[in-house]
């Protein structure tokens, strides 16, 4: 992973309506990040090709998505505090502690309040950004059948001020015809295999969908 470019990252946007901002560091380390000192660069913009990571920046956070492998970091003032992956299976696991997600392509979403004084418009403060979502939409082998994953942070500014989510979707592809078996879903951090683990039904099951909460 490319750590000297992540850091060059700003801590916080330069934004009174954002707390969060996304960013890009590309396979040829160009980076682009949403708020600068001159310009606020508009997603929609941006080429979505090439890129190695992928993510949010403020209020001394970086959330990253790693667009070579899809594991997902947690940096709190340029320190690693998390390290985030699942594992798919229908063995027992032992030693095989990540799982591949391939073809990433990003993600990103947010939603916004505004804040308007009906008896005083003048003094109204405008929008603010409450909800940010920022990840990616990729491939994922579970023995070698393939599944659509959608895996992204969730924050929730006025409602969950104190936590955040990493939020793992899975999907089935249509036409493929999948095992009886049941698989295991099962949540690695850093580097060690939690004790969530869940059962699903991949005959059964089209989509399934597991919450990860983090609290800051």
């Amino acid at each position: 992973m490319m750590v000297y470019e992540l850091k060059s990252i700003p801590l916080y946007t330069n934004s009174s309506e954002q707390s969060y901002g996304w960013f890009i560091i590309y396979n040829n380390h160009s980076i682009v990040y949403e708020h600068t000192s001159y310009a606020h660069i508009q997603y929609s913009t941006i080429s979505k090709d090439d890129i190695n990571l992928f993510g949010l920046y403020g209020t001394d956070f970086k959330l990253v998505s790693n667009f070579s492998d899809g594991t997902m970091y947690i940096y709190w003032k340029d320190s690693q505090i998390a390290k985030f992956n699942f594992l798919l299976s229908n063995k027992a696991i032992e030693t095989n502690l990540n799982s591949h997600v391939y073809h990433c392509r990003p993600f990103h979403l947010k939603s916004f309040i505004y804040d308007f004084n009906m008896f005083n418009a003048i003094n109204s403060n405008g929008y603010m950004t409450n909800k940010y979502y920022s990840g990616y939409n990729g491939l994922i082998l579970a023995n070698n059948y393939p599944l659509k994953v959608k895996q992204y942070f969730s924050i929730d500014l006025m409602d969950h001020p104190k936590e955040l989510a990493i939020i793992t979707k899975l999907e089935k592809i249509k036409d493929i015809e999948y095992p009886k078996d049941n698989f295991i879903f099962s949540v690695i951090k850093n580097d060690k295999i939690s004790k969530d683990n869940v059962q699903l039904n991949l005959l059964n099951d089209n989509v399934f969908k597991h919450k990860t909460i983090f609290k800051l």
